[in-house]
């Protein structure tokens, strides 16, 4: 019986710790991040302009807005569904960082499953519009987000011709 209780708790133990890995993890740090000394970085999605997060929001949610995107995806190094497994109440996505280079300005996320990974998302100011444009959603490995935002940072694409590889 004692035995018994011993390896019910220790069951019970090993499955709390699994499910609490499974939603929270450290969010990347990409090594661009230390190195990139012209770019602005955020840590905080709420911490980017205002139209940058209703651009970002739209691109999310289609009519989302952005006082809803905290049940859409979670601030960085927060708790999110990383597996493909989660609570209803846990974003499935989590915000890895923000930049800004001259006029364009990037979103990097991460989104959770068995095919996890990170997508760039890039905006150009639209001068007809005064609204960000949408010019590339790029899905890739969290370690990739330094190289592909960098080769996004010199591309020259026009607002509305922009790149998805979805």
């Amino acid at each position: 019986m004692f035995l018994r209780m011993i390896l019910a708790t220790a069951v019970l133990l090993s499955l709390t710790s699994a499910s609490t890995a499974q939603f929270f993890d450290r969010s990347p740090t990409p090594s661009c991040t230390k190195t990139w000394t012209a770019v602005t970085f955020y840590e905080r999605l709420d911490a980017m302009p205002p139209d940058i997060i209703e651009a970002f929001a739209t691109l999310l949610g289609g009519n989302k807005k952005p006082q809803e995107l905290a049940s859409w995806i979670a601030e960085r190094n927060h708790e999110w569904g990383a597996t493909d497994v989660r609570p209803a109440n846990v974003p499935s996505l989590r915000f890895i960082y923000g930049l800004k280079n001259r006029d364009r300005w990037f979103v990097w996320y991460e989104y959770g499953g068995i095919a996890r990974g990170a997508i760039v998302v890039a905006f150009d100011s639209d001068p007809s519009t005064s609204k960000p444009s949408l010019v590339a959603r790029l899905y890739s490995r969290s370690e990739e987000v330094c190289a592909v935002t960098y080769a996004l940072m010199s591309a020259r694409i026009t607002p509305g011709g922009g790149l998805d590889n979805q």
